[in-house]
Parts: structure tokens; sequence; C-alpha cells
């Protein structure tokens, strides 16, 4: 009789991308619930409802890096072949030879959000997203919004002296409720507020959404919803 031991190993593979919209949505709608308790009459500055804008636009970016993150490891990785079946062999391979190519280097090579989109869709034989057309016009707004609060350095700012970044993004959202009758200048006071946190979370989104449907891939964060 053998006396040979079997180990059985369970593993576990984790998809964030889920995660993180969730918490793009959850932080959007308190700093909402926040804005619509406000009376309006006077501006007010609430460190809770700046840290949900906050929170939203850092955790709609993190969304749209998982989601291609997740389609290049499961590439080449080819552990769950679920998700990625509908690709090509050929596809599956150049995809997952890319990530090979810039994290299992001697050393690793730096690709931007939008990067790994656009090379993915080379990957797929299709063509990449035009920079200058929707969607991808707004979430790199996005991505920039949430580089300038991750790296910020702070700044001397004037409601009569143009701001690149703020002036680039008023027409895109309704201002920071809180901040309606203040003399504050767009950015960061009137800037910040909810209609800001729903506009990064749709635009990632929309993004995202695009992208998948191009390649006929149904990600995690679509099949997964949470109460």
């Amino acid at each position: 009789m053998s006396s040979d031991i079997f180990e059985l190993r369970i593993s576990m593979r984790n998809y964030f991308s889920s995660h993180h919209l969730w918490a793009a949505r959850m932080f959007a709608d308190e700093a909402q619930a926040l804005e619509k308790m406000h009376s309006g009459e006077k501006s007010k500055f609430d460190i809770r409802h700046r840290a949900l804008i906050n929170g939203t636009i850092l955790s709609s970016v993190a969304f749209l890096e998982s989601a291609i993150n997740e389609l290049y490891q499961d590439a080449t990785d080819k552990k769950d072949l679920s998700y990625i079946e509908p690709l090509s062999k050929k596809a599956i391979g150049l995809l997952g030879a890319k990530w090979k190519e810039w994290f299992y280097g001697s050393r690793r090579i730096h690709k931007s959000i939008l990067e790994k989109y656009n090379i993915a869709m080379e990957c797929c034989g299709l063509k990449p997203f035009d920079k200058g057309k929707t969607p991808f016009q707004e979430v790199a707004l996005v991505i920039k919004l949430r580089n300038t609060l991750v790296h910020f350095m702070p700044e001397d700012v004037c409601s009569d002296i143009p701001h690149e970044l703020g002036d680039s993004l008023k027409s895109y959202f309704p201002e920071n409720k809180m901040m309606k009758n203040s003399g504050n200048p767009f950015f960061p006071d009137k800037c910040l507020g909810a209609g800001c946190a729903f506009w990064a979370i749709s635009s990632v989104v929309e993004f995202a959404d695009a992208f998948f449907a191009q390649i006929k891939v149904m990600p995690n964060y679509q099949r997964v919803r949470f109460e």
C-alpha cells in the first residue's frame, strides 16, 4: 500500500477592476448625498466631501488600469481562458509576448495606461483609438486629473487667471454645489464635486466598454455585480 501523501492546492485569481469600480461609484454617491444636503446659501469646504471626490477619481483610474492589466495577465498565464476565449490564439500570443517583454525581462518597461489599451488593440488586429476623439480625449483628461492629484504641487490660483487643467475640464460637468456661491477659482474647489466624480466614472467605463466590445471579450467588471 502506498504511503505517498498528495497535497491538494486550491488557487484563486482576483480581478480588482470590479472592486475599484464599485469603490468609485460608492464614493461618488456619498459625495452627491453631501451636496444634496448643502443648502447652497453659503459656500462650504467639507474635507469628507473632498476625500470622496479624490477617492472617486483615483479609483476610476485604478479601475481602468486594472481592467487592461487583467487582460494581459490572463493572456500571459493562459489559466482562465473563459474570459479571453473569444480572442484568436495569435492575439493571445501577442498580448502575452508584450506583457513578458514589459515585465518579465531584465528591466521593466513602462507603458502608460492608454498605451496598453492601444497596443492591445493592435495585438488583436484592430485600429487603435483616435487620440483626438471621444472616448480617448475624455479618459485622457481623467488620467491627467488623477496625476495632478497624486503628484500634486502647490500653486497659486486665481479666478481671473487661466488654469490649463481647470479650463480644459469646465465644459464636461457642473460645478461643485458646495462652492457654488464662492469666489474661489474653478480648480480645485469648484471642479472637485459630484459632477466631476460621475463624469470620471462614466468616462473610464465608456472607454473600457468600447475597448472590450471591439475585442469581443466580456471582462470581469461586466460579469460581477456587487450589491
